[in-house]
């Protein structure tokens, strides 16, 4: 329930968690050669509910049910389709998605973000009841991934679909 913009700078891959925070912020840039998604399903593991609920949100509900339940990455043209990211950065062209960032935020600060708490206003208005419900269930959700995750198998299988990625 952050009151600042936030602005989520992807270099590559963002799986899982990475994708979940990045979907929290209010702007997201990803490099063109990355990809985006919640893909635990490939892994034998249920999307948490919340990010879930996050990812249909953006997505929306029909698209981002089937995404879910196969787990697809998405690349970044199509990410942007489905809104899950604003803007892509050119590694062809020697992009930096921080720099990219550092130019939104100084277009961001002279909006209502910069001179007044109109935006502030706004945001809280949009996501508070979304945010609340998050809150409420967040121990509940924790608890019930942390006992899945524990388990010898899926941990396993876990460090194999790491590695996979820190191969792309």
């Amino acid at each position: 329930r952050s009151r600042l913009f936030t602005i989520a700078a992807v270099n590559g891959q963002c799986p899982a968690g990475g994708c979940a925070l990045a979907l929290c912020c209010d702007y997201r840039i990803l490099t063109s050669d990355g990809s985006i998604g919640l893909n635990e399903s490939r892994i034998g593991i249920p999307v948490p509910t919340n990010w879930a609920r996050l990812f249909c949100r953006i997505a929306g509900k029909g698209k981002g049910e089937l995404l879910l339940l196969t787990g697809e990455m998405l690349r970044a043209d199509l990410a942007r389709e489905l809104g899950l990211v604003h803007d892509i950065v050119s590694t062809q062209e020697g992009g930096c998605v921080v720099s990219r960032a550092e130019d939104v935020m100084r277009k961001i600060l002279q909006t209502s973000y910069g001179i007044g708490i109109g935006g502030e206003l706004t945001k809280s208005s949009l996501r508070q009841s979304f945010s609340l419900r998050w809150e409420s269930e967040a121990y509940d959700e924790a608890r019930r991934t942390w006992e899945i995750t524990g388990d010898p198998t899926v941990r396993k299988t876990i460090r194999e679909y790491a590695r996979k990625l820190s191969k792309m």
